[in-house]
């Protein structure tokens, strides 16, 4: 099968800082440069367990490609030093291990940002994919709230009992400086649907905060589809609402097509659908 042209696989960033503990941020932005290309409806992004799952292996890029089934790949490093960061960024078109394209940025944490906003119009541009729209740009905030958040999406991933107690807490005191970081918001809001689902949180008291914070990210951004998608997942988990989840999940899917978490949500939906009409 020969991979569109337009598709691309964001392999994790590899941390270059002399702090192993800084992986978080290296892989934080890798995860931030993916979610920025899937909101581009013409480029096919591959999902983050798929391209994560080659993290710390040795394998050529050629054959990462062939398995992801995609045309290109965008790998690179990460060092962050106190208010300093590097970011290097190389695009390489698989079948010939081709490098399109390569920078490395040297700036402050101020600058993570438009760093990302850089790197995905080059990606745009290299691909020469022809976009409806304009080019997404990454959500702002303060670089203390940024690395509080990137932190606390780490470690709710780990998803042990303590390391959600942890999480919360980071999502908590960057919102605590930023109260209108909605993408901070629909982190808790993930984090309380999966203690609940984990028996970590009374069902009534969990699904009621999950419902508030996805809520409170949607007054603040209304148009952030993964906080849509949380209300996908408890109407259809808590409430057993099937026709609000699938309004909710609409959303969310216009806003962004290749969302894996929604698309997560959309697929249990399919599932239960399929059972009722089996019933």
């Amino acid at each position: 099968c020969i991979a569109p042209p337009s598709s691309i696989a964001v392999l994790p960033f590899v941390n270059m800082s002399d702090d192993p503990a800084n992986e978080y941020f290296s892989d934080g932005i890798s995860e931030e440069l993916l979610n920025l290309l899937a909101k581009i409806p013409e480029l096919r992004v591959t999902a983050r367990t798929s391209s994560f799952s080659f993290k710390e292996k040795d394998v050529k890029i050629a054959d990462i490609a062939r398995e992801l089934k995609v045309a290109h790949v965008l790998e690179g490093s990460v060092r962050k030093d106190g208010n300093r960061v590097r970011v290097t960024a190389q695009l390489i078109e698989a079948g010939s291990e081709t490098h399109l394209w390569s920078e490395t940025f040297d700036r402050t944490l101020e600058d993570i940002f438009a760093i990302q906003d850089e790197i995905a119009a080059e990606v745009v541009a290299r691909l020469k994919v022809t976009l409806l729209g304009d080019v997404p740009k990454a959500e702002e905030t303060e670089p203390e709230v940024y690395a509080l958040y990137l932190q606390a999406r780490h470690l709710g991933r780990r998803g042990t009992a303590g390391d959600w107690e942890q999480s919360n807490a980071l999502y908590q005191q960057a919102l605590a400086i930023d109260p209108n970081y909605a993408t901070a918001w629909s982190g808790l809001a993930e984090n309380y649907i999966r203690q609940t689902g984990w028996g970590l949180r009374p069902l009534d008291e969990g699904f009621t905060l999950a419902r508030e914070t996805a809520n409170q990210a949607l007054a603040l951004n209304p148009v952030y589809a993964p906080a849509h998608a949380n209300l996908g997942q408890i109407t259809l988990t808590y409430d057993r609402d099937l026709e609000a989840t699938a309004r909710h999940l609409e959303h969310a899917l216009a806003l962004e097509p290749a969302n894996p978490e929604t698309l997560s949500v959309a697929a249990d939906l399919v599932t239960i659908l399929g059972r009722l009409d089996e019933a």
